[in-house]
This record gives structure tokens, C-alpha cells and sequence, in this order.
């Protein structure tokens, strides 16, 4: 299961010397493979691999936190390597041989003095230079000034199909991205189906490896609810009972809110009468450790003669707020089915993709989270209802607005109507027809989202 992330690490890796020994951070939600990314980098890379796993393992949290290097070395050297024989961590003839994988280093008590010794360690060539830490939690941007950060993501839609043994479309997507010219209807159709099975299955690596082994789909949402479960046990033990209750309140409403054809973010949704001011902890908590993506609404008069979505500020009450895979998102959907839709003869992809709401819903969640997964800043503008574009994003310096299709209907004004607001190279539709650039539309495949 190749991730596009681990060029970073080779980067990384090619950079460690001359002066520079940064440790790598492997960040995301719970789920997304981080330490699976580490290991397979590992595996590939170097001979001897050191694990320690830090959420599970008390004792070493409270020794790696001891401000000791002389103790701190011997732990690490105590530590036997996962694949091969005993080794000594010191002798300098092994060290580009050698990894250290520190896993979920937010556990620790005091990450910074941890990451200070390491580096002392190092410096006197006393410790392998190629250390790789991961988090599921928000570091302080202290922390994160000392590492060479790597965010992961769930698997975007090419990741997805190299990981099904369907990579030869990968090229053929880009180059057609490329070009604006028509895949033949016979491989566009199919990656219409790859498409909506990955809508079904999600990024998350255990639902996909599940899919892989068993060739069927029809344990995925088992997968999808431990991982969701997971998501609330960390809420819960990271939060007081008052807390708690308002980021579960609003997590649990997210569905709901991306069901509505107006999928501003509305808090009569959780309870009558709360307000932004009550749920913005709550908000920002589930922002941060990667559990919801937010879009901001572009305020009007913010728009005109704005080059750089950094000039926009974002308002409180206008936003909206997606999961981070649509995957769960699917499977939430598919609990909310009444139980004659959910047990018939029918396939269940059948019952979600002729609801064309749902439908545009789950494409709509995938496109924000294949742009998130590409780093882009997420926003969404109205024109007094009149016009409404999905997206909007800063691409080549330039400002693009994308708009989302559940089907092979596109026609809308709204691209013309943000043109008189805003001076643009283009637009994006995105919908279930073939590629094509028309009258400075570009208009590309739901499954093409990830060329962007």
C-alpha cells in the first residue's frame, strides 16, 4: 500500500548531513497509517529498525523523559531491534543503517527536551541520525520548529487504485488532466465504478487492506465504526466531561449538517438557541486533531480584487465542516437508512447512489478531502443564493472556483457570476462526465479531483 507521503521521507532522508539531523513527524487523525508509513519506509530503507511504541508503554515515557542522555542512550541501545540480531546503536559503522520509529510521541511529558536530547545524542555520534516520530494529537508549534513535518492523509483516489492494482489508470488520468481530451467512454466508465467503490470503502488504510483480503465490501463498516469509535475514546479521555459532550455534539451532527442542500454549519442541528461562541472549543478542538475539515465562507466584499485566498478572513457563523474520509461518511449514511432500504436484495451502493443528494453529498466530502489532502486552503462562496460555487482555491498564484455535479448535468451560472466578482485563468466542474475544456470551463471527471 504505497503513499504518495513517502517521497517526503526520501526526501527527508537525502537531506539528513551537512548540519542537518532534523528528526521527521508523521502527523494525522488516528487511522490514516502513519505508523504503517513508517515502517514500510523503514523496511525499505534501512537494515536494523527500533520501535517504541509510546502510547502503550508507560515505562518508556517516563525513561525517555528522565532529562538524562547518558540513561536515555542506554534505554535506546536496550532496545532490541524488530527484524534483525542485537546490535550496537553506537557503533558509527551502522548508524545510516539504523531507524528509530518513536510512535505517537504526544504521549510523552516533555516532547521538546525529549527531541533536545536526541539531537545532543547526535551531535556526539552516539544515535543514528535517522529518527522518525508520529502524533495523532496537535504539537506545539515549538515542537514542530525542531522536526521535518510530513501531515498524512487517508488514501486520495490514486493512492487507492495502486493500491488495487489498478495504477495503470493513474497515468492515464494525469495525462488526460493534462491535455482536457476525453478518456475512451469504456475506461471512463469503469473509473466511474473504481470511483464509487472507493467512495464506499474510504481512504482509511485497515477498510482498504479489509477490501484487499476478503474482496468484498461487506465488512467495511465494521472497520469504519472502530475507527470512529477510536476518534470518540481519544475525545473522551482528552477532554472534560463538558467538553466532551459539546465535540461529540458537534462530530456526531456532521451527516446530519452535509445532508442539508445548504450545508453551512448550523447549530440548530445539535440543540435550539446555542450559538458559535458555545461550540467554537469544541470546533477548534475537532479542527486541530484532524477529525472534521472546515471551509470558510468568502465574505463579498472580501472578494473583489483579491488575488490570494491569505487576503480572506474567515467569519464565525459562516462555515462549513466535512469528515475526514468520506468512507465514514458512507457508513454513517448507510446507518441512517431505514432498515427496509438497508436489508433488501439490493445492493446497497444501488440505495446511496440513486439518492442524487446523498450522492453529490459524498463527491462534495471526497473533493474536500482530496484538496485537503493537497494542502489547499478550503473555502466556498454565495452570491445572495443566486450563484453558490463549492470551492474555491489558490492554484498557480491564481484564485479557481470549483463546482461540484452528482451527474452528467452541469449547466449553471455561477461560474459566470463569480467572473464578475473576481478575475479567474478558469473554472472546474467536477461531475460524472469525461474530460473536456470549454469556454474556460475545465471540466473533469469526479475521480480526477486528485490532479488538482
Amino acid at each position: 500500500m504505497k503513499r504518495n507521503a513517502i517521497d517526503n521521507l526520501i526526501l527527508w532522508k537525502d537531506k539528513i548531513g551537512n548540519n542537518w539531523n532534523k528528526p521527521v513527524l508523521i502527523t494525522g487523525a488516528k487511522g490514516v497509517g502513519k505508523t504503517y508509513l513508517a515502517y514500510d519506509f523503514a523496511n525499505s530503507f534501512f537494515s536494523q529498525t527500533f520501535y517504541i511504541n509510546l502510547e502503550k508503554d508507560q515505562r518508556i515515557r517516563g525513561l525517555l523523559s528522565s532529562g538524562d542522555p547518558d540513561s536515555i542512550c542506554k534505554l535506546l541501545s536496550d532496545y532490541r531491534p524488530i527484524n534483525k540480531e542485537n546490535i550496537d546503536i553506537t557503533d558509527t559503522l551502522n548508524k545510516d543503517n539504523i531507524v528509530f520509529i518513536l510512535d505517537e510521541i504526544s504521549y510523552l511529558p516533555d516532547i521538546e527536551g525529549v527531541i533536545e536530547i536526541l539531537l545532543e545524542l547526535q551531535g556526539k555520534s552516539m544515535l543514528t541520525p535517522y529518527i522518525l516520530l508520529t502524533s495523532s494529537k496537535p504539537l506545539s508549534a515549538e515542537v514542530m520548529a525542531k522536526t521535518y513535518p510530513v501531515k498524512l492523509f487517508p488514501l486520495t483516489f490514486d493512492e487507492f487504485l495502486l493500491a488495487t492494482g489498478n495504477d495503470w489508470y493513474i497515468e492515464a488520468i494525469r495525462t488526460h488532466y493534462d491535455n482536457c481530451k476525453p478518456l475512451p467512454e469504456i475506461v471512463h466508465n469503469e473509473l466511474i465504478s473504481l470511483y464509487q467503490l472507493y467512495l464506499e470503502i474510504g481512504g482509511m488504510p485497515s477498510a482498504v487492506n479489509e477490501y484487499l483480503h476478503m474482496n468484498s465490501t461487506i465488512n467495511i463498516m465494521e472497520h469504519h465504526d472502530v475507527i470512529m469509535g477510536a476518534y470518540k475514546y481519544d475525545i473522551t479521555n482528552s477532554n472534560s466531561d463538558n467538553n466532551t459532550l459539546k465535540i461529540l455534539q458537534v462530530f456526531d451532527s456532521i451527516s446530519y449538517q452535509l445532508k442539508k442542500v445548504n450545508k453551512k454549519f448550523q447549530y440548530r442541528l445539535i440543540r435550539k438557541g446555542t450559538t458559535y461562541g458555545h461550540y467554537k472549543e469544541a470546533i477548534d478542538y475537532l479542527i486541530n486533531n484532524n477529525l472534521v475539515i472546515q471551509s470558510n465562507k468568502i465574505p463579498n466584499d472580501q472578494l473583489t480584487n483579491s488575488s490570494s485566498v491569505k487576503d480572506f478572513q474567515p467569519l464565525d457563523a459562516n462555515f462549513k465542516l466535512y469528515m475526514p474520509d468520506t468512507g465514514l461518511l458512507f457508513t454513517q449514511f448507510l446507518q441512517q437508512l431505514p432498515l427496509n432500504l438497508k436489508f433488501t436484495a439490493e445492493p446497497v451502493t444501488h440505495n446511496m447512489y440513486t439518492d442524487s443528494k446523498i450522492y453529490k453529498t459524498l463527491i462534495e466530502n471526497n473533493v474536500a478531502q482530496t484538496l485537503n489532502a493537497n494542502h489547499y486552503s478550503l473555502w466556498y462562496w454565495e452570491s445572495n443564493s443566486s450563484a453558490k460555487i463549492n470551492f474555491i482555491i489558490e492554484k498557480d498564484t491564481r484564485l479557481i472556483p470549483v463546482e461540484i455535479f452528482h451527474g452528467t448535468n452541469t449547466r449553471s451560472k455561477s461560474v459566470s457570476i463569480f467572473k464578475k466578482h473576481c478575475d479567474i485563468p478558469y473554472g472546474i466542474k467536477i461531475s460524472s462526465n469525461n474530460f473536456a475544456f470549454v469556454n474556460q470551463v475545465k471540466y473533469l471527471p469526479i475521480y480526477a479531483t486528485f490532479c488538482l
